[in-house]
């Protein structure tokens, strides 16, 4: 049986393409679900979410961790919802999670208390056990300059195998567009 969900850590020197593939797979995906639904793109719901150090870090101990928990619960109503085409036809569409510089929020245990409790509360809310990533169709894709500074639990969370991008030559350029 295939996995539902997916989850992907990519990584990379500044500039090396990272989040322009990731733009590259949001527009894919929005393709696909227009092709599939006979929807224009244009029309299809927001079906994309975005975790980044900015929405989640604050100097309030305690709150940091706690900005988390709300972020998957609206990820999972968002999954939750079909979408109806004008023909009538449910669908279940996919939602994509963007999390860009993830070693700010998944930094290796340890080293600081208050990046932990944020590593734990990512960690069980990245849980592919549970029911948002075992019955719902989310993509999880992940960036960071600096892998050296995961957590390995997070790593192994976030699909468990690390796609390094060089720098972004013209015709890997070209590909990415195409």
């Amino acid at each position: 049986e295939l996995r539902r969900s997916l989850m992907h850590l990519l990584t990379g020197v500044p500039g090396c393409g990272k989040s322009f593939s990731v733009m590259g797979f949001w527009n894919r995906m929005y393709q696909v679900m227009s092709e599939h639904t006979g929807v224009p793109v244009e029309d299809l719901p927001q079906r994309v979410m975005h975790l980044t150090p900015s929405s989640v870090l604050s100097k309030w101990p305690g709150s940091s961790d706690r900005h988390i928990a709300p972020l998957f619960a609206e990820i999972q109503q968002i999954a939750s919802e079909t979408f109806e085409a004008p023909d009538g036809t449910v669908y279940e569409l996919p939602v994509l999670v963007i999390c860009e510089e993830i070693d700010a929020l998944a930094r290796e245990r340890g080293q600081d208390g208050i990046h932990d409790r944020i590593l734990v509360t990512l960690l069980s809310g990245l849980d592919p056990e549970q029911s948002l990533f075992r019955d719902r169709l989310v993509f999880v894709v992940c960036t960071t300059n600096v892998p050296q500074l995961l957590d390995a639990a997070a790593v192994r969370r976030m699909g468990g195998t690390i796609d390094h991008f060089k720098h972004m030559h013209r015709r890997m350029f070209r590909a990415v567009l195409a």
